[in-house]
């Protein structure tokens, strides 16, 4: 469960789908396991500052309070972790409902107008990126928590990015003030550059 909105909605089913099955997990592995957890960047959602992992801890709705739960109970209970902190993970386009900027290529590319935010800053993460993060882990002993991303971007910048690199016509993008907070989410990645030497696009 990834959409905060319908987390907000279906707050029983998102306990279930976070801490619930966290703790049970925990409890059944062995304690010398490891573990990857995929948290949220809306764990910093009260402070566009960009934040390392240690603090500015502040999560904006249920689900970033989940997530957050998840993350005590691993550090409590494992020794051998990797808490991953994610903005907006994306495609190329090829899945309308994978994701917001999915959702926004898909259209472009069968020529619909789209609405964009060009004032709302954030973090994106390309999936195959993030997929090649997921196998540096399994063989690291790297462990800790790390914010995962790339630098900020508004939404429209974002796009037009994305565009170019795809082949994708901008022509039918239009950019429009957002009004939620914060504008701008931000987070720090040096420790994620220091320990694997990876720099998100």
């Amino acid at each position: 469960m990834a959409d905060h909105g319908y987390a907000e909605k279906k707050k029983i089913l998102c306990k279930r789908n976070n801490s619930i099955i966290t703790r049970n997990i925990i409890n059944y592995i062995n304690k010398e396991n490891k573990i990857i957890f995929l948290s949220t960047d809306k764990i910093y959602s009260q402070n566009p500052k960009k934040s390392p992992e240690h603090t500015n801890l502040a999560p904006n709705g249920y689900l970033a309070k989940e997530k957050l739960k998840c993350e005590k109970m691993i550090r409590r209970k494992i020794k051998k972790y990797f808490i991953l902190r994610l903005p907006i993970v994306h495609s190329r386009g090829e899945n309308k409902n994978f994701s917001i900027v999915d959702n926004f290529l898909f259209l472009l590319k069968i020529n619909k107008k789209i609405n964009v935010f060009n004032n709302v800053k954030r973090s994106f993460l390309k999936i195959e990126e993030f997929n090649k993060l997921l196998k540096n882990l399994i063989y690291s002993e790297n462990y800790g928590i790390y914010n995962v991303g790339s630098q900020v971007y508004s939404y429209s910048e974002r796009l037009k990015m994305l565009c170019k690199k795809y082949s994708i016509s901008t022509k039918n993008i239009q950019k429009i003030k957002g009004n939620i907070e914060p504008l701008i989410q931000n987070f720090d990645t040096k420790k994620l550059r220091k320990n694997f030497n990876i720099v998100f696009s």
